[in-house]
């Protein structure tokens, strides 16, 4: 029993194929993304959720919730980066070393 169990092991492990399974929170090989504050991530959330909603019922009425949800999300997070990059990224004029003067 036990040689037959150390081949049916080996067998397994050395000619299938694993499946590689990832963290659903995935945060570790992910970039991290300052723009994406806790308002914009509850509108996210509320899109999967109405997504889901959507597959449990396939309504005309949900599909269209979430569309307008899903559109909206897209239109923030463009927003909220574009931003971010236009106040973080660009240098900003330094206005401590020549105060304005009044004349």
């Amino acid at each position: 029993w036990t040689r037959w169990k150390l081949k049916r092991h080996h067998y397994i492990h050395h000619t299938l194929p694993h499946k590689k399974i990832q963290n659903s929170n995935r945060k570790r090989g992910r970039a991290p993304r300052p723009w994406l504050l806790q308002d914009l991530r509850q509108e996210i959330k509320l899109k999967h959720k109405l997504f889901r909603s959507y597959l449990k019922h396939r309504t005309p009425d949900l599909w269209k919730k979430y569309t307008t949800q899903r559109n909206k999300v897209t239109s923030d997070l463009r927003r909220a980066k574009s931003n971010f990059i236009l106040n973080e990224l660009t240098p900003q004029p330094d206005t401590t070393d020549n105060p304005p003067t009044t004349g």
